[in-house]
Parts: structure tokens; sequence; C-alpha cells
């Protein structure tokens, strides 16, 4: 999981890229300003399969942790 608040260009673009490279499964960007959680699942090649945008309102899972629901305005509180 990164939280981008002053290096979001950074970790959405290179650390990401890097990240999917790596094969890292999932990675999360917490962005703090848009209290919104983006998800990356799939690694390959050239990136990550997709990527989900969640804000408030939506709830979030983990692949890493069947079963675990993440509420994103929690996070926010």
């Amino acid at each position: 999981m990164q939280v981008a608040d002053s290096s979001l260009s950074y970790d959405c673009g290179i650390k990401l890229s890097l990240y999917a490279q790596s094969g890292v499964p999932e990675v999360w960007i917490v962005k703090i300003q848009d209290e919104r959680i983006e998800t990356h699942p799939g690694p390959g090649p050239t990136g990550y399969a997709h990527s989900t945008l969640c804000g408030k309102g939506d709830r979030v899972t983990f692949a890493a942790i069947p079963g675990l629901l993440i509420d994103v305005a929690a996070l926010f509180a």
C-alpha cells in the first residue's frame, strides 16, 4: 500500500510500473487529498491488468486476505 500525498505522480507512474514488473500481486494507492483508494491487481510486464478507484460509500477487498472488507470512509474518518 502506498499513501500518496506529495509523491502521487511518482507513485502512480514509475513506482507502480516497477511493482508490476516485479510481480507484486496487488497495489493500493491511498489518495489522501481525494479521500480515495486506487487498487491495482494483476501485475504484468507492461503494468497492471486494471485499476479501480474507490471512494466514500465503497468497500474494498484485499486479495491477499480473503474475507477482509475495508470501508473507505472509515479510513478517512
